[in-house]
């Protein structure tokens, strides 16, 4: 738990949160801590959820090695108890569980595509909610590939905490994850749905649309 800390300006004390040290992709532990608040423990805690302090991380459930797939969580909570389910099966190997700290920001690395190109496939597993559903489409608009959103189904609750705490089953999990969509995206228009005339756009080094097109040769 979190120590006594005072506010000096405004003489407002805060303690015993719970706190968990960030784990990098390394898999070791860091010096910074993520905070949790314990309804009825944590005095004055900073958010009803949880919180961390500094700049955007990535929380990983353990260290990058050969996993072939990768989970995202919308918090370290659900991390954890997906953690405890999945190492009963023996299902760590496969499966790469992380978080970002700080709930609907995203850490810089995630803005990399060599960030995603590690893992043959990437599932979003955020809340299945609105804000969870906003939150998986801008991670599948980063990632630019194929993403897929593994959503609890609604019986459960909204996140994996729920799903688990309500008896969801390793077997169930697994059919969630073989049946999950992959997250499409809506092609914005510029002009208005309808029969338009023919303008052709020379890409050789041109710009459209704020983007800059020229032709490459690849060999193989």
């Amino acid at each position: 738990l979190s120590p006594e800390w005072m506010n000096k300006e405004t003489g407002e004390v805060r303690s015993n949160a719970l706190l968990c040290p960030l784990r990098g992709q390394d898999g070791k532990l860091q010096s910074r801590n993520v905070y949790y608040n314990i309804p009825g423990v944590s005095i004055n805690p900073l958010n009803d959820n949880g919180w961390m302090k500094g700049e955007v991380a990535t929380f990983y459930a353990d260290g990058v090695a050969d996993q072939k797939a990768l989970f995202i969580c919308e918090g370290v909570k659900d991390i954890w108890r997906h953690w405890q389910a999945l190492l009963q099966h023996d299902r760590l190997s496969e499966l790469l569980l992380i978080s970002s700290t700080h709930g609907t920001a995203f850490p810089a690395e995630w803005k990399e595509p060599s960030f995603w190109s590690r893992w043959d496939t990437v599932y979003c597993g955020q809340d299945n909610d609105e804000p969870g559903n906003d939150m998986a489409r801008r991670v599948a608009l980063l990632a630019g590939r194929d993403v897929r959103r593994a959503a609890v189904p609604q019986q459960y609750g909204k996140d994996w905490t729920d799903f688990w705490q309500k008896g969801g089953t390793i077997e169930a999990f697994q059919e969630l994850l073989n049946n999950a969509p992959v997250i499409s995206q809506e092609i914005a228009a510029d002009v208005p749905i309808g029969r338009v005339s023919f303008d052709p756009i020379d890409i050789n080094g041109a710009f459209h649309n704020g983007y800059l097109y020229y032709p490459v040769q690849t060999l193989y």
